[in-house]
């Protein structure tokens, strides 16, 4: 808020309408640290009640008061950025920086996590703008903000803050399910958040077997062989994170379905037929059926599982 200066409010005198404000030709005043301006009233003085005639002097407030605020100049924004991310995992070393957006100097930086102010530590480094984690854990997950504050003016800037995301370990998962047959496909997703720039590194058995950026392995016509236990970690830069939990993969043989017709496959007419999908496997299957002509005569045409 701007500085406000009393104004002198000699000669003031009630008109000749009754509770009328006249003032005598001011000479020019320095309005709140202003140059010296001729003298605008807004709005125009106009006749009140008595014995209020000092409505004069509150309109002549008023308008040095507005003109202070409209020149009074704005905080610079100050911004948070976060390098490698704002979703980081155990271990990483975080460098958020306060970035003020002014063409001023001589800045201040102060550094809060969820409203307590940071200082150096073990762990943390407050260097100016740039405050440094070393070796994230998960009690470093938070609101973080900066605001800069220096002599003169503007002698300080409007708060930023950002969210960091600590996270243990990536996130592995399976589709369709982890228990498929012969001839399906399997894809298996390792989730590190929104984060980017991961490289991924897959395992079956404890064994390496694959790397690629997108964070997806895909298994087409399963074998039995590719049934065991995957994990996934992921690698930024020189570091890696620790290996999800693991996904017990397992494949059996696609079962055969086995028509069982009864009483017989000949029968006589108007005998009651009754035909069967026979599958030697658990789990929950569906039927399908077509009849063979116009009779009421069926067959099994394929079982899904």
């Amino acid at each position: 808020m701007g500085h406000l200066t009393r104004l002198p409010l000699t000669g003031l005198r009630p008109g000749p309408l009754s509770g009328a404000c006249v003032l005598p030709p001011p000479p020019p005043l320095h309005c709140c640290g202003q140059s010296p301006a001729p003298l605008q009233l807004h709005p125009p003085v106009r006749p009140v009640p008595p014995p209020l005639p000092p409505v004069c002097g509150i309109a002549i407030f008023l308008r040095c008061w507005s003109a202070t605020l409209r020149d009074e100049p704005r905080l610079p924004t100050s911004t948070v950025t976060v390098t490698p991310d704002r979703s980081v995992f155990t271990g990483e070393t975080v460098n958020l920086k306060c970035v003020i957006k002014s063409d001023h100097s001589n800045w201040r930086y102060e550094w809060y996590k969820d409203s307590v102010i940071l200082q150096t530590s073990d762990r943390y480094t407050v260097n100016r703008d740039t405050l440094t984690i070393r070796g994230a854990t998960e009690s470093d997950q938070g609101q973080y903000w900066c605001k800069g504050q220096r002599d003169g003016r503007p002698n300080s800037s409007t708060s930023s803050s950002r969210y960091l995301s600590v996270k243990d370990k990536p996130i592995l998962t399976v589709k369709p399910q982890s228990s498929v047959f012969t001839g399906d496909t399997v894809t298996l997703s390792c989730d590190v958040g929104s984060s980017t720039r991961w490289t991924f590194h897959w395992r079956k058995d404890s064994n390496s077997e694959s790397s690629d950026d997108a964070g997806t392995k895909t298994i087409s016509s399963v074998r039995v062989s590719d049934g065991g236990t995957y994990e996934c970690r992921a690698q930024r830069g020189e570091y890696y994170t620790h290996f999800s939990d693991a996904i017990q993969i397992t494949v059996r043989v696609r079962p055969k379905p086995v028509v069982v017709v009864q009483p017989d496959v000949r029968v006589f007419r108007g005998e009651r037929v009754t035909l069967t999908c026979d599958i030697q496997e658990t789990g929950v299957w569906s039927e399908r059926k077509e009849k063979l002509d116009e009779s009421d005569e069926e067959k099994i045409v394929k079982a899904k599982y």
